[in-house]
């Protein structure tokens, strides 16, 4: 009989000192309009405070008041529990944590972020030349990887927002952030202002003018030098209002913008000022959702609201928690402390089932090793099981002897600890018989100073048109708190039938992948053909600039290998994908990144970049793209009349026959038809067709004009490598035909002389 390695043990580690993972089901409910079960932790590396503790409650208890009035009086914050670290003194109002850990924190605060280097050519959030000032998105983030509508991982707020009121006039109360956030973590909507780094600016169609992007045309700001702050234009009534700053037309001028998805205070003078969120009533200017800016939001939703995607959430849809006036907005707060040893659960199977082949002795041998090899005095080991059975597994599993290597014959054999170098190492195992062999390298860093890179996963499970199940896959590799992009990065499907799949996840910002070069890499798999369950197992691989423990970059480039779980899911039978076996049911992913490179208006010139899709979501090549154009962004929501499809003759540079492989870049350049004039705006947008004629859902909409030229530097600098030998072809009174690329710089030249020009660093 074959010899097997069976590691059939659950352990639980209740009590970790770092988060991980992409993937996490929280415990919070919204029942009677009330948020019960959240929990809020304190990192350990903050300082013991019991003022900040009372800060905290005091910005929940404000928070509170905000979120019911931005939802129209549907939720409250009601019962919120606040873990302080083992390492805090104890305190007579705290009691002992019991199912509180760390690792379940739906929203963490941590220390400041280290100050940032000047920068030459900020963004959103810092003035050019200042250090002192953070990011935004370094005092307060959420973890959010699933998609558009979906619930995030975590919230991340540094305490300092709590407790640096100097902090205020830059990013906005501390009450204000925690709804902002919340909404992201809850309900999963995106950002409706731009990124340090980002375009700040449009061309809107509504409007007629260079538009910041900001989630309602109402709210205004000002601009002004960001070298010497000096107020240097007013335009469209513009005031000034203090919350964050956004990338203008021009490199030396920003725009003071509110820092809120899609939120929007009727007066900026009060603290008590209305809150709500932007919705689709176009009639109210005030929380009119703006559907045409290319925020985060409208690339990821669709051009929803706000409002549009929280009410479609479990916590409202479907009548669920209607307004309910004159509920108490106060949160009742628990206090609770980490205890200062870490307790590992240790919870064997022993029905009837583990008595085949000794695999209750197996998981017996397995249960020792963990305890004399992977706990430490710091540890308390608990020994429980379940399945029914006659067995002590406490008594089995922690021996008063020391096992012999007889007693190890079943079980997995533990070799010699090396002291290795960094690169790639081979293993192999010889046996004088047929038989299946699980290898498990565990390894540490040999340099405790500094931040190794780690590796987690997750995975969701969604169903298309509520029929095709379709899992999302996604690891995240990070060394501290700094994303690790660059990778090779694949996932391993272990289905219940058939050999093991194993798909290569990507950081591109396209298909089930969220944001280009964040360290995420997430891939669709959709080949459920089988009921029972599905394991995934995650590998990563490459090489990576290290960081010291202080953040600064090393010299040298570190080659590195991580794996990690990514979890299971349980496909019932009335839920296989018979995808493949019947016919093409899948249709191609969305696009969500399509982006104007080059305006030309010589010649009435676009020329567009996307990513490619797939043919079944992100898999293979699609069959073809359609382009649809319109003279405004609501003509082609609504589907109006007056839409052009764009055909092959409409296209310079491409072939809207001939798409790519699913990742790959794709240019176009093509003439605008002459039922558009130059001095109109217009709108665009792409979708790609397979072969079976399915449809993708729409990209996001993109706005331009000839009167307000727009360049994108990077990727006109790629899009000029494929246009050497194009050659457009003029009408008779002018000349005949001239070169794409000299055109294009008689565009630039002549543009130069014209103000204002959007433009894309």
């Amino acid at each position: 009989m074959a010899k097997k390695c069976l590691w059939l043990l659950f352990v639980v580690l209740f009590l970790v000192t770092g988060i991980e993972g992409v993937s996490r089901e929280s415990a919070i409910t919204l029942q009677n309009n009330e948020y019960t079960n959240i929990l809020v932790s304190i990192s350990p590396e903050v300082s013991a405070s019991s003022t900040l503790v009372a800060t905290i409650k005091t910005t929940f208890t404000k928070a509170s008041a905000i979120l019911y009035q931005a939802t129209n009086h549907r939720a409250v914050f009601r019962d919120v529990t606040i873990l302080v670290p083992s390492t805090w003194p104890t305190d007579p109002s705290y009691t002992a944590a019991t199912t509180q850990v760390f690792s379940n924190s739906d929203i963490v605060f941590v220390p400041p972020p280290a100050p940032a280097p000047p920068q030459s050519n900020p963004g959103a959030g810092q003035l050019a030349g200042s250090s002192a000032t953070p990011r935004r998105v370094d005092v307060a983030s959420t973890k959010a990887f699933a998609g558009c509508g979906l619930p995030g991982i975590r919230i991340t707020m540094a305490t300092d927002l709590l407790t640096n009121r100097a902090l205020t006039p830059t990013f906005g109360a501390p009450e204000r952030i925690l709804v902002h956030e919340w909404a992201r973590f809850r309900w999963g909507v995106f950002n409706e202002y731009p990124d340090a780094g980002e375009p700040g600016f449009y061309f809107s169609t509504v409007t007629g003018h260079v538009e910041p992007i900001r989630c309602a045309l109402s709210i205004n700001g000002v601009l002004f030098n960001t070298s010497t702050t000096e107020v240097i234009v007013h335009r469209m009534s513009l005031t000034l209002l203090q919350d964050c700053f956004l990338k203008s037309v021009s490199s030396d001028l920003t725009l003071l913008v509110p820092v809120r998805v899609c939120a929007r205070r009727q007066s900026w003078t009060t603290d008590h000022s209305a809150f709500q969120f932007c919705d689709d009533d176009q009639s109210n200017s005030s929380t009119a959702h703006n559907y045409e800016a290319p925020s985060h939001h409208n690339l990821r939703c669709g051009h929803r609201s706000t409002w549009a995607v929280i009410s479609e959430s479990s916590d409202f849809n479907n009548g669920n928690n209607p307004p309910r006036p004159g509920l108490s907005t106060t949160p009742v707060f628990t206090v609770v402390q980490a205890p200062k040893t870490r307790r590992l659960v240790v919870a064997i199977d022993t029905s009837s089932i583990m008595a085949v082949n000794e695999k209750l002795r197996e998981v017996h041998q397995a249960a020792t090793t963990v305890q004399r090899e992977n706990t430490s005095p710091d540890v308390d080991v608990v020994v429980t099981s379940f399945g029914g059975g006659d067995e002590d597994p406490l008594a089995a599993a922690t021996p008063t002897t020391t096992p012999t290597s007889a007693d190890f014959e079943l079980a997995c054999q533990t070799f010699q600890t090396l002291s290795v170098q960094s690169g790639v190492w081979r293993y192999s195992v010889t046996s004088p018989e047929a038989q299946r062999v699980s290898l498990l390298v565990l390894a540490s860093p040999a340099n405790t100073s500094g931040s190794p890179v780690r590796l987690s996963g997750g995975l969701v499970v969604s169903h298309l048109d509520d029929q095709l199940p379709i899992m999302r896959i996604f690891a995240e590799a990070t060394q501290g708190d700094r994303a690790v992009p660059g990778l090779t990065v694949e996932a391993t499907v272990f289905g219940p039938e058939g050999d093991p799949v194993t798909v290569v996840l990507l950081d591109n910002g396209a298909g089930a992948d969220i944001q280009e070069g964040d360290g995420v890499y997430s891939r669709y798999f959709f080949e459920l053909t089988h009921s029972g369950i599905y394991n995934v197992r995650l590998s990563a691989f490459g090489s990576w600039a290290q960081h010291g423990s202080k953040g600064e970059q090393e010299d040298h480039h570190k080659y590195v290998t991580r794996t990690a779980i990514a979890g299971s899911t349980l496909i019932h039978p009335n839920m296989t994908n018979q995808h493949g076996r019947d016919r093409d049911l899948l249709p191609p992913a969305r696009i969500p990144d399509l982006l104007v490179v080059r305006t030309i208006r010589e010649d009435k010139v676009v020329v567009l970049t996307w990513t490619a899709s797939g043919d079944d979501l992100d898999k293979s090549r699609a069959s073809k793209y359609l382009i649809l154009l319109g003279h405004s962004v609501s003509d082609l929501m609504t589907h109006a009349s007056s839409v052009n499809t764009l055909v092959q003759e409409d296209v310079i540079h491409g072939n809207l026959s001939s798409p790519k492989e699913f990742g790959e870049r794709e240019y176009l350049a093509l003439r605008i038809p002459s039922s558009f004039s130059k001095g109109q705006g217009f709108a665009l947008m792409v979708m790609a067709v397979d072969e079976a004629g399915n449809k993708g859902k729409h990209s996001n909409y993109v706005t331009a004009s000839f009167d307000h030229p727009t360049i994108h530097k990077k990727h006109w600098q790629e899009a000029q490598k494929m246009f050497q030998d194009v050659v457009i072809k003029r009408p008779r009174h002018r000349r005949q035909e001239t070169n794409f690329l000299q055109v294009s710089q008689e565009a630039i030249n002549s543009n130069d002389k014209r103000e204002p020009r959007t433009s894309t660093r």
